[in-house]
């Protein structure tokens, strides 16, 4: 029976500025990948240099944060804050919600886990779906005859969280705010196809 992987994993799109507004920290994921014992194959190369890659050993969501991780709550993270300067109070009420849900004990079959997780809520959010694709350097007078709007909600997948259309498109959810296209959702899997109302 395959359990969820309990590697610690970070996430860029996720990262927060020290008080500086320049460096920046980064918040803890559990991987959560499928893994056959407590780590995915994905996992196990842990030889890389590079803070959010995979590959970089942030350790599992049971240990110590690895004093050169650059993950919230790390020896490196509370030596940054005395150089850069404390994090704002909802980067850091943010970071500790992230490590709250990712050091929960959720090692349970993908099925189970799939039931227990919380449902998307209902406030809607839109979005425009026609995005400039070039900026021009002369200013032309444009007529627009309609705009589209799609209602976007909240879901959370695998611990992070997006916005989904009526379409299963999704898009990053980044401090609430609208971040670029993932994928789509399909049979609770994010596959990556193009977004069609993208102009090209």
């Amino acid at each position: 029976m395959k359990m969820l992987c309990i590697s610690r994993v970070t996430d860029d799109t996720y990262s927060q500025k020290f008080g500086n507004n320049h460096n920046k920290f980064y918040v803890e994921f559990r991987c959560n990948l499928p893994a056959t014992s407590d780590i995915c194959s994905k996992c196990m190369d842990k030889s890389g240099k590079v803070q959010t890659s995979r590959k970089f050993n942030h350790g599992t969501i049971h240990e110590p944060i690895p004093d050169n991780s650059h993950i919230y709550g790390s020896t490196w993270y509370y030596n940054a804050v005395k150089k850069y300067g404390e994090p704002s109070n909802d980067s850091i009420t943010l970071a500790e919600q992230y490590q709250q849900n990712a050091r929960k004990e959720t090692n349970e079959p993908e099925e189970k886990v799939k039931r227990v997780r919380p449902k998307a809520p209902k406030e809607y959010i839109t979005k425009e779906v026609s995005m400039p694709t070039h900026i021009e350097t002369k200013m032309e007078e444009i007529e627009v005859d309609k705009i589209e709007y799609v209602k976007l909600v909240n879901i959370k997948h695998n611990s992070l969280l997006y916005y989904k259309d009526n379409k299963n498109k999704l898009y990053k959810n980044v401090n609430n705010k609208i971040g670029c296209y993932v994928g789509r959702l399909q049979n609770d899997t994010i596959v990556d196809i193009p977004d069609s109302d993208d102009e090209t």
